[in-house]
């Protein structure tokens, strides 16, 4: 998977990183996946994660620090892969800190069915 998503929040053409999703796949054959969040993002409120805006799964954050930001993620089910398959866009919600709003990111989900195979083999 491992798609990032940068933003330019100042108009400067400089382009900041907002997101990386990934999938991995465990010693034990379970898929896991794995959001890459920055930081000051509010932990007390959990990233959630839906597709074609229905709600498939709830992340937890696993931790943070200046390399990677904070860190979350869920084990994905059969029904998660089914869904990831189907879908088109993946949009994941978080929350930043003091911010009551929930901030939408968005990933294309095109292409998932090859990478899975690629990843399960």
């Amino acid at each position: 998977m491992g798609t990032v998503t940068f933003v330019d929040q100042n108009n400067t053409g400089e382009k900041q990183l907002l997101a990386k999703i990934y999938i991995r796949i465990s010693e034990e054959k379970v898929p896991i996946f794995y959001a890459e969040l920055p930081l000051n993002t509010n932990l007390m409120k959990m990233p959630m994660l839906s597709i074609e805006e229905k709600k498939i799964l709830d992340l937890k954050y696993l931790h943070c620090n200046k390399e990677v930001g904070c860190k979350a993620g869920a084990v994905l089910d059969v029904n998660n892969i089914k869904a990831f398959k189907k879908g088109k866009t993946l949009s994941l919600y978080m929350n930043i800190f003091g911010n009551n709003q929930a901030v939408r990111i968005d990933f294309p989900l095109k292409n998932f069915t090859k990478s899975h195979k690629k990843i399960t083999l």
